[in-house]
């Protein structure tokens, strides 16, 4: 999905036609929280200011006009009005080319459609040279384009990234079959201060992981505890979310073994700032859950978690196999979920998620090589996006088990991890951490937790949670 989920507010910028500030909300809520969210910047590309001066071309007629009652910014929009079918383009170009001081995390942009009809589609270009950065707006795919007001953003890394530095057009594309309309009411660009990389410990594997060795230069532990993992992590001072599945708590033998709750409360007393989370319940798969199936195996786990003195999670971090057919029933118990669509594999993603019911994510396995995590580190540095990135366990027989890492992999991984905080563009950072950062409140009480959040018009919502 191209836009937020409905659960969870969405940045509303507040900018001038150059230089700004984005929020989740508003200006005031900078002000009230501190210089996190104020180190979050957003460049205009196109807010129907007066310094702006658009042209038009390409074929159906294309016309451009201020809006008076349509905009995000200022006083006015641009109305794009297509005479009849073809493809209009609508320019505008910089003074000069601009290349943006920091990498540029995600592309953000509101269009008021009065009526899909006779419109195909809505794509933003923005270009240097041959380089073309692109996102489209669909009427048949997602993200899916509606009457009224669409927000949509996409992760920079998402389409061609050398079309974001040095850049001296922005275009926008109208494809219709007959006259229309469209209205963009902003255009920007997203610029986090630093990556920031969430990891799951997905099971919360005792000797694979939770209770593991770290690595040291004479190499890995051979001992019954393990291959490395938490303790790697946590001498980096990078936090984890814990995961486990509450009904399988010191089951199996190493190195499949189950932390038990003791083990995860050492770990979560040890002051590294990790959270607590959860798998499942059973540990079964969720793929041919029917919604009341799935929500009894979410609520079994939350109870499980909440008869150890720890609160539901505001975003479920773990789904057994990245799948869950019917992902509804447990939409009354978060604000929003890791992928249940195994969206698996993802490199990184904007912040907030472009849909936090469905958060897509990248799992540290035995198939995974050091030429993936290069890949997944280059994608994550040059744009300062976030990576949900989830592993199990780390196992020199990993091969026969594809939940689990192998010893030479984490070694690299953490070599990349080691590489980035020396540079000073890499934080950890978990859930919590992030929704705090975008304003989101929970006050909790014996029965249940009040959330408070943003929706996308920056208006202050709540949901009762488990």
């Amino acid at each position: 999905m191209g836009s937020l989920g409905p659960a969870y507010g969405v940045p509303k910028a507040v900018a001038n036609s150059t230089f700004g500030t984005l929020t989740a909300v508003a200006e005031a809520r900078v002000q009230a929280n501190g210089p996190q969210d104020a180190h979050m910047r957003t460049l205009t590309l196109i807010g129907g200011q007066a310094d702006e001066t658009p042209a038009t071309g390409g074929s159906g007629t294309p016309s451009v006009a201020a809006n008076l009652t349509n905009f995000k910014l200022g006083a006015q929009g641009w109305a794009l009005t297509m005479g009849g079918a073809g493809t209009g383009q609508f320019f505008v170009n910089p003074a000069a080319a601009i290349t943006p001081a920091r990498p540029i995390s995600a592309v953000g942009m509101w269009v008021y459609i009065p009526s899909i009809t006779n419109l195909t589609q809505v794509t933003i270009n923005i270009i240097n040279g041959t380089n073309v950065w692109q996102s489209t707006l669909n009427n048949a795919s997602v993200p899916v384009m509606a009457n009224g007001w669409n927000y949509i953003r996409f992760a920079a890394s998402s389409s061609t990234l050398a079309g974001l530095s040095g850049f001296d057009t922005v275009r926008m594309l109208v494809v219709s079959t007959g006259a229309t309309t469209v209205t963009i009411g902003h255009l920007w660009l997203e610029m986090r201060p630093k990556a920031s990389l969430i990891f799951v410990c997905d099971g919360s594997y005792g000797s694979a992981f939770v209770n593991s060795q770290p690595i040291t230069a004479a190499g890995y532990s051979t001992s019954a505890s393990g291959y490395g993992g938490y303790a790697d992590l946590k001498a980096r001072g990078l936090p984890v979310v814990l995961a486990p599945d509450t009904g399988q708590m010191g089951a199996s033998t190493a190195p499949t073994d189950r932390a038990t709750w003791a083990n995860l409360a050492d770990v979560m007393a040890d002051g590294n700032g990790n959270e607590m989370n959860y798998h499942g319940s059973t540990g079964n798969a969720t793929s041919a859950m029917t919604a009341a199936q799935y929500q009894a195996e979410c609520m079994a786990a939350i109870k499980g978690l909440q008869a150890q003195g720890y609160a539901a999670p505001l975003i479920k971090a773990a789904i057994t196999q990245n799948s869950a057919a019917h992902p509804e029933g447990a939409a009354g118990l978060h604000l929003g979920s890791r992928s249940y669509s195994n969206a698996n594999g993802t490199v990184a993603i904007c912040w907030p998620p472009a849909d936090i019911t469905n958060i897509p994510c990248y799992g540290i396995n035995y198939v995974i090589t050091n030429a993936n995590l290069d890949t997944l580190f280059t994608a994550l540095l040059a744009t300062n996006e976030v990576t949900f990135c989830y592993i199990h366990g780390i196992d020199p027989a990993a091969a026969s088990n594809n939940d689990f890492t192998l010893p030479a992999t984490w070694a690299y991984f953490l070599s990349k991890i080691d590489t980035a905080i020396a540079a000073g563009q890499l934080e950890g950072v978990t859930l919590n951490q992030l929704l705090a950062r975008d304003g989101v409140k929970v006050r909790r009480t014996a029965g249940d937790q009040q959330v408070e959040y943003f929706d996308a018009t920056g208006t202050r919502q709540q949901k009762r949670l488990p």
